[in-house]
């Protein structure tokens, strides 16, 4: 995914679908099978979570720099994350690496 403006990603995650808990268990287990359309569609889920806690940040922090740190973190994590401790496991685990990636960012400006 590449977006050239922070209204384009907000733009396009508006247009994302949410999946329940067992869809995104299923496309887990498709995704250890090696099927990169799954991985595709789980990154895509969460997106729209990406998205409010990127709009809880100091506007003057919302960047492409700091979307594309979120976005690597989202891909990142879902890639190493086991699905079968359960998504609230797993949307703890992102807050964690995208408070991590707030902290980088800020002292890497």
């Amino acid at each position: 995914m590449l977006f050239i403006s922070y209204q384009a990603f907000i733009d396009y995650v508006g247009g994302c679908n949410k999946l329940s808990e067992q869809e995104q268990l299923l496309l887990a287990r498709q995704m250890a099978g090696g099927d990169e359309g799954a991985k595709a569609k789980l990154v895509e889920c969460y997106l729209p979570y990406v998205a409010s806690k990127l709009s809880r940040v100091n506007k003057n922090m919302q960047s492409l720099q700091l979307l594309y740190s979120f976005l690597c973190v989202l891909e990142s994590l879902i890639d190493e994350f086991d699905f079968c401790n359960g998504v609230p496991c797993f949307k703890n685990a992102l807050d964690r690496a995208l408070r991590r990636a707030i902290t980088n960012y800020i002292a890497n400006s």
